[in-house]
């Protein structure tokens, strides 16, 4: 997949009719809380196996991606996704992802000899702990496809899971954005904590409250066409600094550098737009890990 940097909103998933078809609910932990933004309020599951989740769509809606954001699933789990015309999940689906691992192991080029055992995943050791899958769909071309659906099927199986239950925060689902041209050099990626303060004793000692680290992304799209300057304006206008969407600089890598630069976020500032010649213009984006 080419691998310059995607964002997706969930223009429709938000206000979708997202249902258990098949798998445990229980109650006050349905799959509608993949739909709030709340990292307190999941949809959790205590079936492993055969765990189906139903998106309906109020009308048809398009997609090129789904994103299961900050899930417990283990090294062997693995997710399917397919999508329909039909608002029912009947007829051939228009999509299939086939079965695809939802953990990524490390590469032996990643991997820690003698401190890591092979098989490792990317997560395993990790400062950056909150799990994630990826599905985007793409052309012949390895350029993102979307693709009209009412109707979507989540697949998930993960027998091995140590927890004996499934849980997942959020979901974003919807239509990727990615600029022709990527992000320019100098883009900063800085993990702050969401809390610095801290006590100083008359010993000299500074004792300190661990707080986790959130990422702070700082980027430049410095050549958007008079084609793609209305879709990214309308994009970071919609979303403004209430809204969460996500962002992965490299969707097209695997390992450590696609998990380290790819996250929920949500805007710092509304990105300004400046016409810097003819037919180009140039857009800053700054946001933060939420």
């Amino acid at each position: 997949m080419s691998n310059n940097m995607v964002v997706m909103r969930n223009d429709s998933f938000d206000v979708a009719a997202v249902t258990l078809k098949t798998g445990v609910e229980i109650a006050g932990l349905e799959p509608s809380n993949t739909q709030l933004y709340s990292n307190a309020e999941v949809f959790r599951t205590t079936s492993l196996t055969n765990v189906e989740i139903k998106v309906a769509f109020n009308e048809p809606g398009i997609v090129s991606g789904l994103v299961l954001w900050r899930h417990n699933l283990s090294a062997t789990a693995t997710v399917q996704w397919l999508g329909y015309v039909s608002n029912d999940l009947s007829g051939v689906p228009v999509f299939d992802s086939g079965i695809v691992n939802a953990i990524e192991a490390k590469s032996l080029g990643e991997l820690e000899w003698g401190v890591e055992a092979l098989g490792a995943n990317i997560f395993d050791q990790s400062a950056f702990e909150k799990k994630f899958t990826e599905i985007w769909l793409k052309n012949n071309s390895d350029e993102l496809e979307p693709v009209a659906v009412q109707s979507q099927l989540i697949v998930i199986n993960d027998p091995d899971n140590p927890d004996l239950f499934i849980d997942l925060a959020r979901i974003y689902n919807g239509l990727a954005q990615s600029p022709n041209t990527n992000f320019s050099y100098g883009a900063k990626m800085s993990p702050e904590v969401t809390s610095s303060s801290g006590v100083a004793t008359a010993d000299g000692s500074f004792h300190t409250v661990y707080a986790p680290a959130i990422r702070h992304l700082d980027l430049s799209l410095q050549w958007l066409d008079e084609y793609e300057r209305p879709k990214f304006t309308e994009f970071f206008s919609l979303v403004g600094l209430h809204q969460d969407f996500y962002i992965s600089l490299y969707p097209g890598e695997s390992g450590q550098k696609r998990r380290d630069h790819a996250f929920a976020a949500k805007c710092k500032s509304i990105p300004s737009s400046t016409h810097d010649f003819h037919n180009n213009y140039s857009t800053p984006i700054s946001v933060r890990e939420v």
